[in-house]
């Protein structure tokens, strides 16, 4: 017996090691632990030209295929990519501002709001935020040979360029119908869209179920000592000095929020845009009143993602092209 339970800790312990080993050749660990996402490795040309995304949940919300598809019918050399993802801080984006400018990004949009610059309320939360954000190896391997999952599209992104995700690009859909609960886009790797995403809810009592207005209330954005302003100034300046050019986007807030939000609050929220944005001579566009009262909200931070709501996505579109247009 003692035999047979020692052979199988054995058989147990060189499969994990294995699993290991060929995960961690796949996902290579760097820079203290850094779990390299296959995003990262798309082979860039002197000849591509890319936008970036930047932001939390808020962002992650815009319909990329219809902005990057607005954005070629202007000019067929760029390729738009929502890099936002849920829960995004500047504590977080910080940790690998450096693989994003690797890839050379002409202009970067940043969204941004309240949240951005408000620590967490355990700080407990904030030192495991790197933690947080890496995907989890096992999960992205499978994510990663499952031939059905869109959110690669039918491309390898270790060997695929920034380019050829254009070919992928002109066939997705804006909506794409699917029985699954969750849509990936190809121009999205960070993120993906649950069916509660794409319900826009109309009336207050839905609106404000799962808001907690004492919270809104209560936000205060430190302006002394906040490691998060620190951290978005520390990005904006890794992209300024990459020849990298950054367009703030202050996001699209429902009037819910706008009418319960500290006054106090809002001034030192455009006090820090306007200081950074001077600083680096940054176009800033302001988007957070004028959704407010419109019926395309799926909660009072969020617009739904959804075939309603593409005044959003559209809006951004526009801007990109303006700053296209003001490069050229």
């Amino acid at each position: 017996m003692n035999g047979i339970i020692s052979i199988s800790l054995v058989i147990i312990f060189f499969t994990v090691f294995s699993s290991f080993f060929l995960l961690n050749t796949i996902f290579p660990v760097q820079n203290a632990g850094m779990v390299e996402h296959p995003f990262f490795s798309l082979e860039t040309n002197s000849e591509e030209k890319s936008v970036f995304l930047f932001g939390s949940s808020m962002v992650a919300q815009l319909n990329v295929t219809k902005i990057d598809r607005m954005v070629s019918q202007f000019n067929d050399e760029y390729t738009v990519y929502n890099v936002a993802y849920n829960g995004d801080t500047t504590n977080k984006r910080i940790l690998f501002i450096g693989e994003f400018v690797s890839l050379k990004p002409k202009i970067v949009f940043y969204g941004i709001s309240y949240d951005t610059f408000v620590p967490p309320y355990d700080e407990r939360v904030e030192m495991k935020e790197k933690e947080l954000f890496l995907p989890n190896p096992k999960s992205s391997f499978e994510e990663l040979i499952n031939s059905n999952n869109l959110k690669f599209g039918p491309f390898n992104p270790k060997i695929t360029s920034l380019g050829a995700i254009r070919d992928v690009l002109s066939f997705t859909e804006l909506f794409p119908s699917t029985s699954a609960n969750k849509i990936y886009l190809p121009n999205a790797p960070f993120s993906y869209f649950a069916e509660y995403q794409r319900i826009i809810h109309t009336d207050s009592e839905n609106l404000e179920r799962y808001t907690q207005i004492e919270e809104i209330k209560n936000i205060q954005i430190p302006i002394e000592d906040n490691k998060r302003i620190e951290n978005f100034k520390t990005i904006i300046k890794k992209l300024y000095d990459n020849d990298i050019k950054v367009v703030i986007l202050i996001a699209p807030l429902h009037e819910t929020f706008l009418s319960h939000v500290p006054k106090s609050e809002h001034t030192k929220l455009y006090r820090i845009i306007d200081e950074i944005a001077n600083e680096y001579n940054l176009d800033v566009y302001d988007l957070q009143n004028k959704y407010a009262d419109l019926p395309i909200w799926m909660d009072v931070t969020h617009v739904a993602y959804n075939e309603n709501s593409m005044i959003y996505s559209e809006d951004v579109a526009k801007k990109i092209i303006s700053e296209i247009n003001k490069g050229d």
